[in-house]
């Protein structure tokens, strides 16, 4: 009997340990699968994480060559624009070398004279109004002829200070003086010269306004600087007071055996036999009474004396005219305050360009007189 219970119970043990062996060999291979399982999980997300790497770098591959060719463009368009602005001034000092810079010349004024131009103000960036630095300096011009209605200077040297940092040298330019108003009375001047920042040469453009006729009795005038229609080298619009003064008188007097071309005090613009490109806008959709209208616009090919013709007409008449001058880099602005008698319509307001006989552009904007 003992022997039994013993043989039963050595039974129940290897029973029972051979169940546990199972178990623990069915856990095992568990583990074994579930470790295999999420180390093929980290090896297929560490497969996308060099994959999504692979992409990025790609990408940024991809970037850099865009980022070089854009910067490779920008650098081309610089070139040809300097390179453009370089044949512009070299026509212009061809043009001075050979007496044609100033056009032609009537009643040459026999006694060389010469004015300083001294100025004090502020200059506004173009491209952030916001930034207003000082500005002050001294232009330097001689009389070429001054007998006539329309008034002719060179402009021999100077130096404006714009800021505490550039300063522009005055290399050569060229002045006109007008009367107008019934007796002569109101005169104003529009200056065009080259200048230079040590590093570009550069246009600048002033328009002033003088506080009483002159003539060449004239010693000292007061003068105010037109903002915005004066700038320096496309970046600063100018506005600043000072004085035109006399400096010195020469008793040497010209050689009167020179004969002037004798011309109409109005030429008519010169004509260009062939196209280029030509535009003209506002800065504005809508202007009412009193506000400032800049008009502005580019050509892509300069031609030599021969100036921008606008033409603005109103819903019933042709109310304003200019010639204007274009820069070096092919642009041009004209500023009109729209104020008088001539701005009494409402309604759309016509902007026309001409360069020469053979391009043509225009542009509207609306008007609306509060008054």
């Amino acid at each position: 009997m003992a022997e039994e219970s013993k043989d039963l119970a050595a039974e129940s043990r290897m029973k029972f340990l051979g169940k546990t062996l199972d178990e623990l060999n069915d856990d095992r291979q568990k583990d074994t699968q579930k470790q295999e399982e999420k180390a093929n999980k980290l090896l297929e997300k560490q497969a996308r994480l060099e994959a999504k790497l692979a992409e990025k770098q790609l990408k940024l591959i991809q970037k850099e060559k865009l980022t070089e060719k854009r910067a490779l463009k920008l650098i081309e368009e610089f070139e040809k624009k300097t390179q453009k602005v370089n044949e512009r001034l070299e026509k212009l000092l061809q043009k001075l070398d050979e007496g044609k810079y100033y056009g032609p010349i009537t009643d040459v004024d026999p006694t060389p004279t010469s004015y300083t131009i001294s100025l004090q103000g502020v200059a506004s960036q173009i491209s952030d109004s916001s930034n207003i630095v000082s500005l002050d300096g001294t232009l330097f011009l001689e009389n070429l002829s001054t007998k006539n209605k329309f008034k002719k200077f060179s402009v021999t040297g100077g130096e404006l200070f714009v800021g505490d940092e550039t300063i522009y040298d005055v290399v050569f330019g060229k002045a006109r003086l007008s009367s107008s108003g019934s007796g002569g009375e109101k005169d104003s001047m529009i200056i065009i010269a080259q200048v230079s920042d040590g590093t570009d040469v550069r246009t600048l453009k002033m328009n002033l306004d003088l506080s009483d006729s002159f003539d060449s009795e004239t010693e000292s005038l007061e003068i105010d600087v037109l903002h915005p229609r004066s700038k320096i080298a496309s970046q600063w619009f100018l506005s600043a007071q000072g004085t035109i003064s006399l400096t010195e008188s020469v008793d040497d007097p010209i050689d009167e055996t020179i004969e002037p071309e004798i011309i109409d005090e109005q030429p008519e613009p010169k004509d260009i036999p062939h196209t280029t490109s030509l535009s003209v806008v506002s800065d504005a959709d809508s202007y009412t009474l009193g506000d400032t209208v800049i008009v502005s616009g580019t050509v892509s090919e300069i031609f030599e004396d021969t100036p921008i013709i606008l033409q603005l007409i109103s819903p019933v008449d042709l109310i304003e005219i200019a010639q204007i001058d274009v820069e070096a880099d092919g642009q041009y602005t004209y500023t009109v305050i729209a104020q008088g008698q001539q701005w009494v319509n409402d309604g759309t307001y016509t902007v026309k360009a001409f360069y020469g006989a053979n391009n043509f552009a225009e542009t509207t904007f609306e008007f609306t007189n509060s008054n």
